[in-house]
């Protein structure tokens, strides 16, 4: 468990460090409510991250290794904003299914939050890649979840620029 008061503390340190007192605090975001969530393991979220896109692979009845080609089929999620949030709202159903299921007693969301990315491009010209995916809290630290690029990492192995969070 963790509440959002530790996730707070978290994101001002990882995130806000360095920024002048007139920027923007990611640590302020509204999707931020004052309540408890819960935490999985970085191998539970690595399952669940599965599990997830195996049920949306189903739902839009493709392929569960194509499920991050949904974000270039205009008939199906076709972006990385739907992308995250269907990814977000996956990994809570799970969670949910098995506290309805009475695998765990566990009431609390998990600490999934869809958030923006601004990186530059790497193709040709400079150019800035607005990117939405999931930022988990787990019991070791933070991790990422992306459908479009289809992997679970750790912020020790790619640390991402940050430019908003939303629920």
């Amino acid at each position: 468990m963790i509440t959002s008061d530790e996730i707070r503390q978290m994101i001002r340190i990882e995130f806000d460090g360095g920024k002048g007192p007139f920027t923007k605090k990611l640590y302020q975001s509204e999707a931020l409510k004052d309540r408890a969530f819960y935490t999985p393991s970085p191998a539970e979220l690595q399952a669940d991250y599965i599990e997830a896109r195996l049920r949306t692979s189903i739902d839009f009845k493709v392929p569960s290794n194509e499920v991050n080609l949904l974000s270039s089929n205009p008939k199906t999620i076709w972006d990385c904003d739907n992308m995250a949030r269907e990814l977000r709202h996956g990994l809570n159903k799970l969670h949910y299914q098995r506290y309805r299921d009475g695998l765990h007693n566990i009431g609390l969301e998990y600490a999934a939050f869809q958030i923006t990315d601004k990186s530059m491009s790497t193709f040709g010209m400079s150019q800035i890649i607005i990117h939405d995916y999931v930022m988990v809290f787990c019991t070791i630290g933070i991790y990422f979840a992306d459908y479009v690029k289809d992997k679970v990492w750790s912020i020790r192995d790619f640390k991402p620029t940050i430019i908003s969070i939303g629920e």
